[in-house]
């Protein structure tokens, strides 16, 4: 804790707290997290060839520890982009991708904000105002932004 400020007075992005929830997500999910992930959510979009880091602990370090090909990455954008959707089959409920996808505090920068692991920006765009969604990783990694013009 800073002891310059109290809690919820500026929001700085927190690399411990994540790998905290995967050790949580490991720990409540049936047969452990990466388990869990290949079947529900790699193999249902057809990702067979990924990497994960593990803590001292030996699970999945869910902090920027998973490396995929470049095109997987993109069908995991694809999957948010198109409402849980994908290949035709609901692969994560549809709620779940708004919910996750929506802004929950501002950050430190006025024109970005933070949900569930994902970052939201407004870009200015060909004199257009343009909102994007991303995931970033270690050493800059992104999943394919997602964009929607704003009126």
């Amino acid at each position: 804790m800073a002891a310059d400020r109290r809690p919820g007075e500026r929001w700085y992005y927190f690399t411990a707290g994540v790998v905290l929830l995967g050790d949580i997500l490991h720990r409540v999910l049936p047969g452990g997290l990466e388990a869990y992930a290949d079947e529900h959510l790699f193999a249902p979009l057809g990702i067979r060839r990924y990497a994960w880091q593990h803590t001292p602990q030996g699970v999945a370090n869910t902090a920027g520890g998973l490396r995929m090909r470049p095109l997987d990455l993109a069908r995991f954008g694809e999957l948010y982009r198109s409402g849980g959707r994908f290949d035709g089959e609901q692969v994560l409920p549809a709620e779940w991708v708004a919910e996750s996808l929506s802004p929950r505090c501002e950050t430190t920068d006025p024109a970005t904000r933070y949900g569930y692991l994902w970052w939201n920006s407004t870009l200015p765009v060909a004199g257009e105002a343009w909102e994007a969604w991303y995931c970033s990783g270690n050493g800059g990694r992104q999943c394919q932004p997602l964009w929607r013009r704003l009126r």
